[in-house]
């Protein structure tokens, strides 16, 4: 049974009062036919993680997806709502 993981980082810098230095991590980690989505953004204040597993979807499918919300910096804000609407797409 095919299991891997990916893991994709992207630094934001520190922009004044607009924005806070932060690294956004995206990752999927497949086994048993699943894929296991996570977001960690982590700042000097603390981090916070979010995840969502999908299921019926092929490791080729969840890794495309993965790279879509790396490539386009989706936001922790709304990154399920962009993953549910990528799904339904499919």
């Amino acid at each position: 049974m095919e299991c891997y993981e990916i893991v994709l980082e992207r630094a934001f810098s520190q922009l004044g009062r607009i924005q806070q230095a932060s690294v956004l991590q995206y990752k999927l980690y497949w086994h048993d036919g699943k894929g296991e989505f996570q977001l960690c953004r982590r700042t000097a204040a603390g981090s916070r993680q979010e995840q969502a597993q999908v299921q019926h979807l092929s490791s080729g499918q969840c890794r495309d997806l993965v790279y879509y919300l790396y490539e386009n910096a989706v936001p922790m804000e709304n990154w399920q709502d962009i993953l549910h609407d990528l799904l339904a797409a499919i």
